[in-house]
């Protein structure tokens, strides 16, 4: 009979500050993730050549340890090099939550060694963990502003499971037409996936095999900063039509739509013609103009 037992885990990441001043808000933040079998130091580097002078960035090492040997080169342990991954199939599940847990952590903890935009997070991962991302910005919504995926998968239970929610995230995905691991005719289905919960989904095709391409890095860039002009919160991202039904729902109480916006009852009395609670009545029992117009 299978048994287990519980032991802490220490996971590993490297931070970088720009030299430049924090905006008034503090830095936006960029956590970087790896694929299977790479390592914190070579998401580093590219995550500083994205946005390094504008960006902090935290470079998350996977916590589950390998050896990788080089193809067409002899055996012994000169040429053994150790890389990291994200976890396998087996107990998929504990490999999703110590990964969404790591991620906690590192929000949680550098806000407080070093001024952080709580509303500016973003992350940027490669193949395996490009779903694993995708899986934490959807669970906990409108607590990452913006997802970036470079050749990897959406999550295998996105159309079944009930736990992702709409989120104010935006998602930049790329895909490589000449990538084996993610065929063109499975990710021709993700920017429809993806529309169903993200505020905005831009997926873009590169001819490239399963590789970070290079070449897309000023537009990772690009995309990052145009996000920055915009910070999210739960509402203000949303298509304008849904924000005001949204808005509406929260006064008039309409289960549904609440639902559908991750909102629970309304903590508010109904009102039928403004957005005024009794604490902003007057004395005469009238609230705001817009109200005693309507009245």
């Amino acid at each position: 009979m299978e048994q287990r037992v519980t032991i802490p885990m220490t996971c590993f990441y490297d931070v970088q500050i720009p030299d430049a001043p924090p905006p008034r808000r503090g830095h936006p933040l960029l956590i970087a993730l790896h694929g299977y079998g790479g390592t914190k130091e070579s998401m580093q580097a590219l995550a500083h050549r994205i946005c390094g002078d504008r960006f902090a960035i935290a470079s998350l090492q996977g916590p589950h340890q390998h050896t990788q040997r080089p193809r067409g080169r002899p055996g012994g342990t000169r040429n053994v090099r150790i890389a990291f991954g994200w976890g396998t199939m087996h107990n998929a599940a504990e490999n999703q939550a110590l990964h969404h847990e790591f991620i906690r952590r590192v929000i949680r903890e550098i806000p407080r060694r070093h001024p952080i935009d709580r509303r500016q997070i973003f992350l940027l991962g490669f193949s395996q963990s490009v779903g694993l991302n995708y899986r934490y910005a959807f669970t906990y919504p409108n607590t990452i502003r913006g997802v970036v995926g470079v050749c990897g998968g959406i999550p295998g239970d996105w159309e079944s499971s009930r736990k992702y929610r709409r989120s104010g995230t935006d998602v930049l995905h790329i895909s490589g037409t000449r990538d084996t691991f993610y065929p063109l005719e499975r990710v021709r289905t993700f920017t429809a996936a993806l529309e169903r919960r993200a505020a905005s989904v831009e997926h873009q095709f590169v001819p490239t095999r399963h590789v970070f391409p290079r070449r897309c890095l000023p537009t990772i860039r690009r995309w990052l900063l145009a996000r920055l002009q915009n910070p999210m919160s739960p509402l203000n991202s949303r298509p304008p039509a849904f924000f005001h039904k949204v808005a509406t729902s929260w006064i008039t109480g309409h289960p549904s739509v609440l639902r559908k916006a991750g909102l629970r009852s309304s903590p508010v009395p109904r009102l039928a013609s403004c957005f005024c609670g009794p604490e902003r009545k007057r004395p005469s029992g009238r609230c705001c103009p817009q109200r005693a117009a309507n009245s």
